[in-house]
Order: structure tokens, then C-alpha cells, then sequence
């Protein structure tokens, strides 16, 4: 963090960037004048309305650029007009300029947001306080306090709480015509809302205190996958398949989840695991949908890392929701399902389950749209979109960006975003998914899959240019690709048929689980109970069945 001041002016004054600024930093601003003067910035600077105010004699703005790449800082003027710049002792203006690194390129120009956001207070007296924030920001995140007096003569000393860092102090003019400012700044060192800062004036003032909290930006560590191969999905991926014949599997230098026919349910597994607690997540892909009648879709999952992944019902489940004709059970130890859902099914409550209670969803869906549902087992809708233009059917290819932020403790912030071809446009704004009803808490470690699915409309079904970026990801252990039922004997009247059940690693079964595994069969009549232990090269197990005539 470094500041720079830039001195009095009468009709405007030009600041230059800290020493050494550059791409990807933030340069925040803070520039004071007598209240019946207005402020102009420059170009690409962005006011803080939040944390900028106007009181008794006295206008305070602070201001945010983040720098680009491609970008220089540089320099910037502010321009100065009103009434005090006809007068025989012009009233004076000042500002300082700072640059902050590792921060998140701000989005709070107009309202607090989880990234960033301000607060200002004003007052007359020899104190001035920069109030604490509503939200709460993660440890990390750089916390700036600007204090401002209407008086060019009043000291200005800040208190600096939590041990923070006095800012750059300026005064200028009278104590008629001056004014005067000071700030300081800090890193959180636990979730917090920045708490207060406070100054003392050496003389009774106007004044205003301003806040500014900006997260810092995440370091990652991210994985790329174009599929330009023809060797297969490789060991960065798992597929299955729990409807129809296809399974997930590269085609033209793409990952085609479903053909274009009927009823399938298909799914990978990227084998990273992502801790749930302090992460931030990101997950690009761009999707296909082609060559049929324009159904159902694909969903981007996170679900518990210590169940197996499975999908769930095909149509309009998007292999993410249960299915209630026939029974399909949903995604195993599913928590959070983002679909894109061409046909509207998966945002219907009639189709593909309840909306949370407290939240409004449609019975008859929305087509071409994308939908966002909760953890099994209840799989509610949480939220979603309208129909989408252009359409989530496309052949050219759109980008989606999914970023998932669990830095803060006790809440795990989404965002959804997507490049048509000009750039990013925000389809879900940044909402908190844990508070939901039925929202189980967030399972220890996660694990990314993607499903495809259709009903009795299809499409053709693609995914290409992945990118998975976390803050914190581990390699998966060897997971169990799918259990594997053969009949031992001949079934008899009165006796259980004797199955072998095997924990099978690849879609062949070429090598099994090495170790002891714990399962629920399906369907239920296991001798023994259901729920059973056992090696899972292969165990032989007894099933009844009771037949009615």
C-alpha cells in the first residue's frame, strides 16, 4: 500500500500514481473539497458512493481505478468547480492517491458488495470516525479509513485501532477556506466488518469519515483441459453413464456428455478434491447444445467428495435432481447443481422438485435458462434466470464462469457469468447459497462434475475449454468408477440368490478396489441389512425378493 497527495487547487489538480503501480493493482483515491463545489473525475475512475459523502461546509469522494492489463497508471485530474472559485480566497481542494496489490478488482460503485464497499458518517467536533461496515470481509482484505475537516488549520491524528497504518495527511488554506485530510489502513486478521477507526482534531471542525473495505484477490492454482485427443478422457476425468447407452467420451476435440437421443443420464469427475472451508473456486467452460430438438441440458455440480459421484435423473433433472417417473434417485451426495436447462424442466417444481420454502420458482419452468439447485436430499431450486438471449442452445460455442467463494466462514458466495463472444455479462449475481432451508452444511471436501442429460427431446451435448482454478486443491485418491452385480447360482424358490459385488475402478473392471468398502444396495433385501461392508474385489451376498401371486 502506498499514498501520494496531490496539493490545493482552484479549479482542478492531477495526482500521480504511487511509484511502482502497475497491472492488476488498485489505485483508490481520496479527494476532499468545500460542499458547494462539485468534483469531476477523470476517465476511468469510479466514485465509491457508499463511502463518499457531503456535510456542513465540507465533500468528501472516494474513488477506485483498477489497472488492467495493458494498462499504465499514470496520472489523474480531478476538476474543481463552484461558487468558492469566484471569491477573492478561492477555497482550496486536496486529494490523495494510493495503490493497493493482491486486491479483487472492485464492483461496488453504487452498493457494498461482497468484494468491496464503503460507509461515511459526518459530524462537527474534535473526533471524526470511519464507522465499521455491515457485511462482514474475510481475513485478508484491506480495510481504509479516509477522515476529512473542513478546516485547512485543524492537525488531524489518527487514533489507529488494530494497529493500523497512519495514510498520507494533507492540509491546505485557512480555516475558512481549507480543508484538511489524514487516513489510515490495515489487513483483517479474522472475518470482520472492519470494526471502527477514529482521528482526533486538534480543533473543533466539520468533518467526515469515510470506509473502504476491498477483499483480497485469491492466489490459484489452476488446470486447463481443451480435449485435443484422441487418447481419451485421461486421468484427470471419470465417466458414467446411469441412463441410455452413451457414455461421456471425446468427439472432435470435445467432451460430448449425451448424443442426440433419448433418455440419457451421463456425468464426469474431475479427480481434484476441494477443500470446503477457506477455498475460492473457479470453473470455466464453454457448452454445445446441437442437432436435436433442443433438450434437456447439463448441469456443473459440487458434491460431497467422500460419496461416490453418480448422476441422477436424465430429462429434465439434468442428471442433478431426482426423478419420480421412473424412480431415479438424485446426484449422489450432491450439494449445489448449477443447470443450463434448454428445455425449462429443471426449474419446473412439477418436474424436477420443490422450490426452497421462502422461494418462488415456476411449476411450468423456463426454457433456455439457467437454474441453480440445493443439496440432496430435498434438491430444492434455490434461484436462477429468465430465458436467455442469446439461447443456452448454441452451436458456436458459449463460455460460462462459475466462481464459488467459501474464504468467509459460514457462508459460500456464487456467481455466475457468461461470454457470448463480447466479454462477460453477469447471469447470477454474487448470492450466499448456505443459508437456504434444506441446504445441508457444506460437506468437508467437494468434488466438480459435469452431467448431460435428455428426455424425450434431445440434443447433442458438449463441453470444451475447461479451466478449474481453487485456491486450494489436492489430487483424488482412487475412486471407484462403478459397482458391478453378477449372479453366483442359479435363484430357488425360498432361497436368496447369491450375488457377487464388485468395487470396480474402471468402466471394464479390470482392477477392482484394493481396500474394504461400505455401500447401500440397491434394490433393498439384502440379506444382512442393505447398508453392507465388504472387500471390494468382490463379496458374495444374499438378495431376496418377495413375489406376491
Amino acid at each position: 500500500m502506498q499514498g501520494l497527495l496531490g496539493l490545493f487547487a482552484s479549479c482542478g489538480f492531477t495526482l500521480n500514481a504511487p511509484s511502482g503501480a502497475t497491472e492488476g493493482d488498485v489505485l483508490i483515491a481520496q479527494i476532499i473539497a468545500k460542499a458547494s463545489e462539485t468534483i469531476t473525475a477523470p476517465s476511468g475512475w469510479t466514485r465509491i458512493s457508499p463511502a463518499s459523502g457531503v456535510g456542513t461546509s465540507l465533500r468528501q469522494h472516494i474513488y477506485y481505478r483498477y489497472i488492467a492489463t495493458g494498462q499504465t497508471a499514470g496520472s489523474a485530474t480531478w476538476q474543481i468547480d463552484g461558487p468558492w472559485l469566484g471569491l477573492l480566497n478561492s477555497g482550496y481542494a486536496t486529494g490523495v492517491m494510493y495503490a493497493a496489490r493482491g486486491a479483487e478488482n472492485p464492483d461496488c460503485a453504487s452498493a457494498t458488495t461482497f468484494r468491496c464497499g464503503g460507509t461515511v458518517t459526518g459530524g462537527v467536533g474534535t473526533s471524526v470516525v470511519a464507522p465499521s461496515m455491515s457485511l462482514q470481509y474475510p481475513a485478508g482484505s484491506l480495510r481504509m479509513a479516509f477522515f476529512a475537516s473542513n478546516s485547512g488549520t485543524a492537525s488531524i491524528t489518527p487514533a489507529l485501532e488494530n494497529s493500523a497504518t497512519a495514510g498520507v495527511y494533507n492540509r491546505a488554506g485557512g480555516s475558512v477556506t481549507g480543508v484538511g485530510l489524514h487516513g489510515s489502513y490495515y489487513l483483517l486478521g479474522s472475518d470482520s466488518n472492519g470494526g471502527q477507526q477514529s482521528a482526533n482534531l486538534n480543533t473543533s471542525s466539520y468533518n467526515i469519515g469515510s470506509t473502504f473495505i476491498l477483499r483480497a484477490a485469491p492466489v490459484l492454482t489452476c488446470v486447463s483441459d481443451n480435449f485435443n485427443r484422441s487418447t481419451g478422457l485421461g486421468n484427470d476425468w471419470s465417466s458414467v453413464r446411469v441412463a441410455g447407452d452413451f457414455t461421456p467420451q471425446i468427439v472432435n476435440n470435445r467432451l460430448r456428455l449425451t448424443a442426440a437421443v433419448t433418455n440419457q443420464s451421463t456425468g464426469v469427475s474431475f479427480q481434484r478434491v476441494f477443500p470446503s472451508a477457506g477455498n475460492y473456486l473457479q470453473l470455466v467452460f464453454r457448452f454445445y447444445g446441437y442437432g436435436g430438438g433442443g433438450a434437456d441440458g447439463v448441469a456443473l455440480i459440487l458434491s460431497d467428495a467422500s460419496v461416490t459421484p453418480q448422476p441422477g435423473g436424465f430429462g429434465g433433472s439434468l442428471g442433478y435432481a431426482p426423478k419420480s417417473n421412473p424412480t431415479v434417485a438424485g446426484f449422489a451426495g450432491g450439494w449445489l447443481g448449477i443447470g443450463l436447462d434448454e428445455y425449462g424442466n429443471f426449474s419446473s417444481s412439477s418436474d424436477s422438485g420443490p422450490c426452497a420454502p421462502g422461494v418462488t420458482c415456476s411449476s411450468n419452468g423456463i426454457g433456455q435458462s439457467l437454474g441453480i439447485r440445493g443439496a440432496s436430499p430435498n434438491y430444492y431450486w434455490l434461484r436462477g434466470t429468465g430465458t436467455l438471449s442469446p439461447t443456452v442452445s448454441n452451436s458456436s460455442g458459449h463460455l460460462y464462469r462459475v466462481t464459488i467463494d467459501s474464504r468467509m466462514a459460514g457462508k459460500v458466495l456464487v456467481s455466475i457469468e457468461r461470454d457470448t463472444g463480447s466479454g462477460y455479462s453477469t447471469l447470477v449475481s454474487t448470492f450466499d447459497a448456505a443459508p437456504y432451508t434444506g441446504q445441508s452444511t457444506m460437506p468437508a471436501q467437494m468434488v466438480f462434475s459435469l452431467t448431460g442429460s435428455t428426455g424425450e427431446i434431445t440434443n447433442v451435448h458438449e463441453i470444451d475449454d475447461v479451466q478449474v482454478c481453487a485456491s486450494s486443491m489436492s489430487t483424488m485418491q482412487a475412486q471407484i468408477d462403478h459397482y458391478r452385480f453378477s449372479t453366483t447360482s442359479t435363484p430357488l424358490t425360498c432361497t436368496p440368490a447369491q450375488i457377487l459385488v464388485q468395487a470396480c475402478m474402471d468402466a471394464n473392471c479390470s482392477t477392482t478396489y484394493s481396500g474394504n468398502v461400505t455401500a447401500t444396495l440397491t434394490p433393498s433385501g439384502w440379506v444382512g441389512g442393505d447398508t453392507r461392508t465388504f472387500a471390494g474385489s468382490g463379496a458374495t451376498l444374499g438378495l431376496t425378493y418377495t413375489l406376491y401371486l
